[in-house]
């Protein structure tokens, strides 16, 4: 071990100018990294303050001007939790206003993190938004998405049941039907079953009714919600 120091010490003497420029890019790189995550917090901790006046703003507020605030938003702070839930309040003014394609082009980036908090509630706003734009094949599919992707039991029976809501809108009731069923395969007898049940039988009846007389049979009445009765984005925690 003696013998091992020594050398390493000789060596150190006749290549110290090596040595010190190693010493000084572990430095340089050490302070880098320091002022990186000082500088993440900076942002985090600034986007939360700019959010909270952001929420104020769209609550008392034109929505034009909560509009362009959150675009601006969303620019400055992108990769944060906090333009997520920015995009989210941005596609929930525009789902209010029936700007269908702007919730899209909002929207379809949060939803793409189905595994983060606040993903669930992008892509059911995103369900609604292709819902208002009369694409109920996409709508469907994303809001199958969001069933798969729950976090939560509650929420993969909510998204579930808009999925079958907008199939047998759409008149898909076979589709509709299916999705009823799966939903009951998860609850356990009582009222949320019974009302499932009532659900799929009405979807049943429709389907029954639309093949002995396709062409007569109008499309259904929306059984429950509607594209403006999307739920409110949850809050992001604070980070």
């Amino acid at each position: 071990m003696a013998v091992r120091l020594v050398q390493l010490a000789s060596w150190a003497s006749r290549n110290s100018r090596a040595v010190i420029a190693g010493a000084v890019v572990l430095i340089a790189i050490g302070v880098g990294i320091w002022y990186f995550i000082d500088y993440q917090r900076s942002v985090v901790q600034q986007a939360a303050v700019e959010l909270e006046n952001l929420r104020a703003t769209a609550a008392i507020g034109s929505r034009e001007e909560a509009v362009t605030s959150l675009n601006t938003f969303i620019q400055r702070f992108g990769g944060t939790v906090y333009a997520d839930e920015a995009r989210l309040m941005l596609g929930r003014l525009s789902l209010d206003q029936q700007d269908w394609q702007a919730a899209v082009d909002v929207l379809a980036p949060a939803e793409s993190g189905l595994d983060t908090p606040l993903g669930f509630g992008a892509a059911m706003l995103l369900g609604y938004a292709y819902e208002g734009l009369g694409d109920t094949s996409r709508a469907a599919e994303v809001l199958a998405e969001a069933a798969s992707g729950a976090r939560y039991g509650y929420q993969r029976r909510q998204a579930l049941e808009e999925q079958a809501r907008v199939l047998a809108d759409a008149g898909d009731y076979d589709g509709a039907v299916a999705v009823y069923e799966a939903i009951l395969g998860d609850v356990e007898p009582g009222e949320l079953a019974d009302r499932i049940t009532a659900l799929r039988a009405e979807a049943l009846a429709l389907g029954i009714a639309a093949a002995a007389a396709p062409e007569a049979l109008p499309a259904s009445e929306p059984a429950s919600g509607t594209p403006g009765d999307a739920p409110e984005p949850p809050e992001a925690s604070g980070g």
